[in-house]
């Protein structure tokens, strides 16, 4: 009886040893899951984060270089600089494409604040191993393309926290600032009576000319020129991309070049005459008379790619026909500033119409909600913008208190005006038109719908574009924004 009852305590032991066993492996693989869960989440939150890091890293990276975008024209088209790379361009740069450059340098040693990621019940959940800052693991970019109207660009950048690496890439493409364009740039039309420019006149569309002018940086038409009978111009070259007309009694002192024909009424005085099509001389002449006895000669010489009509004439020296030409200028596209922008990002908002002393205002945007008038002595960078009108009274000074250190963008999206005796020192852009009345002289730059220079006087200050901040006009477009690998490709 003895022996059976021990039997029977041992069958019951069994099972419950058994069931122990179970409950300790269920333990242990409950612990072992959990801990793969910690694991798992500490690394997807570091992954969060490290992506977090390379979209603000990014982001700063674009601010800097809108901040000083001409940094790019130092850059090798299709070329892609890494911080060794970079870090080697400095040595050759200097003045502010220096200090872009070391700005973008400077942000391998910042530490990036991380995104605060909270739980369902609002209190922040962050790594358990490491709770420290982001930092950029590799920065990169290329210029992939340049023209006259501005750079795209590749940018490249890994974010690091913790072990976690996350890569994005963007492709954007910035605009050249207003004050990187040529001295005078017109979309429309030009209107010159006996004006002395100073400054490159570049014109986006058929030109006639129909009085006194002096251009001392030359002449560029995206389109057809036309001289009328009582225009005298003088420049050291007049390129125009169409056909060029010297009416009879027009002269033109200067190179003349055309990406047309060319028929010549007037005289051009010096030459020579380059044509792209055919050179027709009727009754004008090219260069300069030489008194040969009886017969005066001229010795300008005309070179066609196509033919050259007459061939032989007193009216000019040598013809060059079938004479293969190249006649080309880098246009620019005609900047279209979007003025609601300057409404929401200004630092000062003025309703109505506005009388300003230059003296009174501080360095910033204005958003004027009207027309402005104004005048005086400014100090600073300052960018006006005006819904209405721009008007600078008669005789009226609007200058610089420190022409190296101080700048002034005058912005309308009506008509700015010039008035007889008013000297600006400014770059003036218009998306209307903008005058200037007799004996007014504008210092700086303008870019402008439709121009008139009445016996005013423009001259071109190349340094303004390395004192007016360039991000205030630089235009950026994101053409993509996305990780480097990403699981569902945008296309």
């Amino acid at each position: 009886m003895r022996d059976l009852i021990n039997n029977r305590r041992g069958q019951a032991v069994l099972p419950v040893v058994t069931l122990l066993m179970i409950l300790s492996l269920l333990c242990t693989a409950a612990l072992t899951l959990t801990r793969t869960d910690q694991l798992t989440l500490q690394a997807a939150l570091e992954e969060t984060q490290a992506y977090y890091v390379a979209d603000a890293a990014l982001e700063k990276t674009l601010s800097i270089l809108q901040s000083r975008v001409k940094l790019l024209d130092s850059l090798q088209i299709n070329k892609t600089y890494d911080k060794k790379q970079l870090t080697s361009l400095l040595a050759g740069l200097s003045g502010p494409d220096k200090n872009c450059l070391q700005s973008l340098l400077n942000l391998f040693n910042e530490s990036f604040a991380v995104l605060e990621i909270s739980r369902s019940d609002g209190t922040p959940q962050q790594p358990a191993q490491f709770t420290g800052a982001g930092t950029i693991h590799s920065l990169s970019l290329t210029k992939t393309a340049a023209d006259a109207g501005g750079y795209a660009v590749r940018l490249e950048v890994t974010g690091k926290y913790a072990t976690a690496k996350r890569s994005l890439v963007a492709n954007v493409r910035f605009s050249r600032p207003v004050n990187d364009l040529p001295g005078t740039l017109v979309q429309q039309s030009a209107e010159f009576i006996n004006a002395i420019i100073e400054s490159p006149l570049v014109v986006l569309a058929d030109t006639d000319f129909s009085a006194d002018g002096l251009f001392y940086d030359g002449i560029y038409i995206k389109g057809g020129c036309t001289l009328g009978p009582a225009a005298n111009l003088a420049a050291p070259q007049l390129l125009a991309t169409g056909p060029i007309v010297v009416e009879a009694g027009a002269v033109y002192t200067g190179e003349l070049k055309s990406g047309g024909d060319v028929l010549i009424n007037g005289d051009i005085i010096d030459g020579p005459v380059r044509s792209c099509g055919n050179v027709t001389v009727l009754q004008g002449h090219v260069g300069r008379p030489l008194n040969q006895g009886q017969v005066i000669r001229w010795d300008g010489s005309i070179y066609a790619t196509g033919s050259v009509t007459p061939m032989v004439s007193d009216n000019f020296g040598q013809a060059y026909a079938a004479t293969p030409q190249a006649v080309s200028y880098p246009f620019p596209d005609f900047p279209l500033l979007d003025l609601a922008w300057y409404a929401r990002h200004c630092d000062y908002y003025l309703s109505g119409h506005q009388t300003i002393r230059a003296e009174d205002l501080l360095p910033g945007i204005y958003y004027i909600q009207g027309n402005l008038n104004v005048s005086g002595r400014y100090q600073g960078n300052i960018t006006l913008v005006a819904a209405g009108s721009i008007t600078i009274p008669d005789s009226a000074l609007l200058q610089a208190h420190d022409p190296a250190a101080d700048s002034l963008l005058l912005i309308s999206a009506g008509e700015i005006s010039l008035q007889p005796g008013a000297d600006v020192a400014a770059a003036l852009y218009s998306r209307e038109k903008i005058s200037l009345a007799q004996q007014a002289r504008l210092q700086g730059l303008l870019v402008t719908r439709q121009l008139a220079c009445n016996r005013a006087t423009v001259t071109y200050r190349p340094d303004f574009q390395n004192i007016h901040p360039a991000w205030v006009t630089t235009r950026l477009s994101i053409i993509s924004w996305q990780e480097k690998y990403p699981v569902f490709r945008i296309d």
